[in-house]
């Protein structure tokens, strides 16, 4: 098959990651692989009109200055990447000979979902991969979270209350609007976790393709049998720090702080993610770690603290269970599909610092039970596999063509 995947970028995140695993296994199997990415970063919107031209200049300078490689991933040499001046849809008839002719063409987030639902025919069977719900500004706006405590108190369904939310401010509300379409637009969806796939069928009416989790690559997420000393004097407990509300820094510094002063110098507390200047001093940061010294910190660290209010899937938590981390969650994203509370993580509502503090507590003050649910998660993410998600994708594709021709 010829497969061609719209990405809106290829900055460092989760969800490009794994479309470009998936553009890797696909090219491993034999397929044609096409990667398609815009010059020009789709920003549609934005608070500053003046911020928003100012990040698409200097997302398109660095843009034109790279070469046709992903320098953060090693993506296969043998797969094509074809970069275009932009996404905006109403471009296509002028942008249309750029993008190959396929059997399947994929779309990989709402802006993405546009362009590729005004392509001819002749490109491809038309998907769109929903790795989360795309309402950034929303997802970090207090009144909005209030509102939608207000219309659902189960906090693994208030994520869903949330497409009912209205926002107030202007630009947010025409931003959701935007994102809302996207999911009615006539293309085949297929998603990551099953809520994602409640919202589609529930909220949008969509038909829901299949859902396919997301894997683990155990080539970069391993822990070898010295690497982890369960015996060490001092107890490492590493978390992600994202700098964005929604992803629960917050609520994790809230609890680490009242950890820290718990525990004192029997603690050692880790961050990582971009440079910040605004964190104690107690805690140890690490900047933008690439994958190898990611894989360092979490067979490091003794436990890996997950804080986010939402997500799409999740992935940080199932690359520490895969270092043999002992983990305290939120329960969010794929975490309900994938994590059995008290056994393989600790499990704890969303934006509920305290809980975080009582999981981390937990695991400090039992040390064995911390070591058992280290073991019993390392043991149960090893089938989350990319090679099984890659088979259920390439099924699906060859399903789908297979019917047309009939």
């Amino acid at each position: 098959m010829i497969i061609t995947f719209i990405l809106p970028n290829v900055g460092i995140s989760g969800g490009v990651r794994v479309i470009l695993e998936y553009a890797n296994r696909l090219s491993e199997r034999k397929h044609e692989v096409y990667v398609v990415y815009p010059i020009v970063p789709p920003i549609f919107i934005s608070k500053s009109k003046a911020k928003a031209i100012q990040n698409k200049i200097i997302g398109a300078l660095v843009n034109l200055k790279k070469s046709n490689k992903i320098g953060w991933f090693n993506l296969k040499s043998n797969i094509n990447i074809i970069r275009i001046p932009t996404i905006n849809p109403r471009y296509v008839n002028i942008l249309k000979s750029r993008v190959p002719d396929s059997d399947i063409i994929i779309a990989t987030s709402w802006e993405t979902a546009y362009f590729v639902n005004n392509l001819p025919k002749e490109k491809g069977e038309k998907f769109y991969f929903v790795q989360h719900y795309e309402i950034w500004d929303l997802w970090s706006n207090l009144s909005c979270w209030e509102k939608a405590i207000k219309i659902e108190k189960d906090g693994i369904r208030l994520p869903l209350a949330m497409t009912y939310v209205s926002p107030e401010k202007p630009y947010i509300k025409k931003f959701k609007a935007m994102v809302d379409y996207s999911y009615v637009l006539p293309l085949k969806k297929i998603t990551i976790s099953l809520w994602l796939k409640n919202l589609l069928e529930q909220r949008f009416k969509q038909k829901v393709y299949d859902v396919i989790p997301n894997g683990i690559n155990f080539d970069i997420f391993y822990c070898s049998k010295n690497e982890k000393n369960w015996n060490s004097e001092k107890k490492i407990i590493l978390m992600p720090y994202r700098g964005i509300r929604w992803k629960g820094d917050e609520d994790g510094i809230y609890a680490l702080n009242n950890i820290h002063k718990r525990y004192g110098h029997k603690v050692e507390i880790w961050l990582y993610g971009p440079k910040s200047s605004h964190l104690p001093q107690w805690i140890k940061f690490f900047e933008r770690p690439n994958d190898e010294k990611l894989r360092e910190l979490y067979c490091k660290a003794h436990i890996f603290v997950a804080p986010s209010w939402v997500e799409g899937f999740y992935l940080p938590p199932l690359e520490a269970m895969a270092c043999k981390c002992s983990v305290v969650t939120t329960n969010v994203g794929a975490v309900p599909d994938y994590v059995i509370p008290e056994q393989t993580a600790i499990v704890v509502p969303p934006r509920s610092p305290q809980k975080i503090e009582e999981g981390l507590s937990y695991l400090l003050d039992n040390w064995s039970i911390a070591k058992r649910i280290a073991e019993n998660g390392y043991k149960y993410v090893r089938q989350l596999t990319w090679e099984k998600s890659v088979d259920k994708l390439e099924r699906l594709f060859k399903k789908v063509i297979t019917e047309k021709i009939k």
